[in-house]
């Protein structure tokens, strides 16, 4: 498989006692390749105001560090710029390729 895209991971830098994360400092992984799929959407009315959504499916090689609150900043490809915020992780193998984490991801609106 080859990765198109480049992501940074970002973990939530808060205390035990916060309860939102926070994800200031520096990302725990950086320049990672990565393979970044638009898998759907939808629009949400919330409060007579119209709420899009987008959900991505990241590809990238197996790694240990990732949770649900880990951050994905996407670096270089067809989403550069975007900020994805992981809602499932699932291990992936294949018969003779590397094992890999598929990430089901939402995009964070500023």
């Amino acid at each position: 498989m080859a990765f198109r895209d480049v992501v940074n991971l970002r973990g939530d830098s808060s205390t035990k006692d916060k309860a939102n994360p926070g994800y200031g400092g520096e990302p725990f992984a950086i320049g990672i390749s990565a393979d970044i799929e638009a898998v759907g959407g939808g629009e949400v009315i919330r409060g007579r105001q119209i709420e899009a959504n987008i959900k991505y499916i990241v590809q990238l090689r197996h790694r240990t560090d990732v949770t649900h609150k880990t951050r994905v900043e996407v670096t270089g490809g067809q989403y550069a710029g975007s900020i994805l915020n992981v809602a499932r992780i699932t291990p992936r193998r294949e018969r003779g390729r590397p094992p890999l984490i598929e990430l089901d991801c939402t995009e964070l609106k500023n």
